[in-house]
């Protein structure tokens, strides 16, 4: 993985089709984090390749490079979660709902 980060308008459109279940799915966790559409499938595709027991990210990450891929999403979860606390807005899933409700 490339150390440096491109800028925005350098980093070239993904299409991507999805069944609407998913897409469902996928507008929900949007709404809840206040995430982009764009934001919230690169959270879950960087997270999904930084788990350590991931194949390719043990063949092709060096180990230095995935603590600092963990320790920046990390870092971005504890801003997001602060943020989230200023505005009254929970990260994480929905608390649920307690019977008879």
């Amino acid at each position: 993985m490339k150390k440096d980060l491109l800028l925005k308008s350098d980093i070239p459109p993904f299409g991507l089709r999805l069944q609407p279940p998913l897409r469902k799915l996928l507008d929900a966790a949007c709404e809840e984090s206040g995430r982009s559409m764009n934001a919230e499938i690169t959270r879950r595709v960087e997270q999904s390749f930084a788990r350590p027991e991931d194949e390719i990210v043990r063949r092709h990450v060096p180990q230095s490079e995935l603590q600092q891929i963990l320790d920046r999403l990390d870092k971005q979860q504890r801003d997001i979660d602060a943020i989230g606390g200023k505005v009254g807005v929970r990260s994480g899933p929905p608390a649920k709902k307690k019977a008879g409700k």
